[in-house]
């Protein structure tokens, strides 16, 4: 197999821009809402825990921002400030 520096260059490059994507998935930081009201503006059927949680509610699935938000979670049934 050969390689050649043009392509050596191109698999840098993907490398690069890869690991800057987790990077960014992984550092982002979660927002925590002050109320539901805020929370609904930017997620309006609520956010989940998980997608088994969501079911066929439309909520947003996102462990992250449902932790920052938990305290929004008035049932407890793992969807904060569902409709």
């Amino acid at each position: 197999m050969r390689y050649t520096v043009e392509g050596m260059q191109r698999a840098k490059s993907a490398l690069i821009a890869g690991l800057v994507l987790v990077a960014c998935v992984l550092f982002v930081p979660s927002t925590k809402f002050k109320n539901c009201d805020a929370l609904k503006a930017k997620y309006p059927k609520g956010v989940a825990v998980s997608k088994a949680k969501a079911g066929t509610t439309g909520a947003t699935v996102s462990k992250k921002i449902y932790d920052a938000n938990r305290g929004l979670d008035r049932d407890k049934d793992g969807i904060a400030c569902e409709s």
